[in-house]
């Protein structure tokens, strides 16, 4: 969603409304956290040290399960009988859809 090449910060969420993602998606936990600390060292200037943790907890969150039909490759179906041998990947979900935790450290200068 762009606004004029600019990405608007906060989206509205309706949880319920037909979306492209599974209801499973609403089962998916993303925590972030930041600590920062302040070291004045005049009237008006001061160091900030700032972490701040992406998938604070290493959460696993795993992507949608596959939901083509048709994803039973041709080599999977018996010629003499026309049933098929392998299932195929309908409904397995096969990765993840989030990152492992991410650290990142910063040091600014304000003035």
């Amino acid at each position: 969603m762009e606004c004029g090449g600019l990405t608007p910060l906060f989206v509205a969420h309706h949880p319920w409304a037909p979306h492209s993602e599974s209801l499973l998606s609403l089962l998916n936990q993303n925590w972030r956290g930041s600590l920062i600390k302040r070291f004045p060292f005049a009237e008006s200037k001061n160091i900030e040290f700032r972490a701040e943790f992406f998938n604070l907890f290493n959460h696993v969150n795993f992507a949608n399960p596959i939901n083509n039909l048709n994803a039973v490759p041709a080599t999977s179906i018996d010629p003499n009988t026309g049933r098929i041998i392998n299932p195929g990947d309908f409904g397995r979900i096969i990765s993840t859809s989030n990152n492992p935790r991410l650290i990142q450290f910063a040091l600014k200068l304000n003035f």
